[in-house]
């Protein structure tokens, strides 16, 4: 599986949704620089904020792969 399998996610996500990092970063209360490194794979989210970001991203039922 590719390292940045989870980003690519968590982008299309946010992209589906139709927001901006910067409304995600309202939202979620990540920083956009935060948002950024999460969605190019410079770094990994924890399993809590994988879950807090499948709930404002609305894709609960989606897993993401660890």
């Amino acid at each position: 599986m590719k390292k940045n399998t989870i980003g690519k996610r968590i982008a299309e996500a946010r992209i589906n949704l139709n927001i901006t990092q910067e409304q995600l970063e309202e939202l979620s209360g990540f920083s956009v620089s935060t948002i950024s490194r999460f969605e190019t794979g410079r770094t990994q989210p924890s399993i809590e904020n994988l879950i807090k970001l499948s709930k404002v991203l609305k894709c609960r039922n989606r897993l993401f792969p660890l």
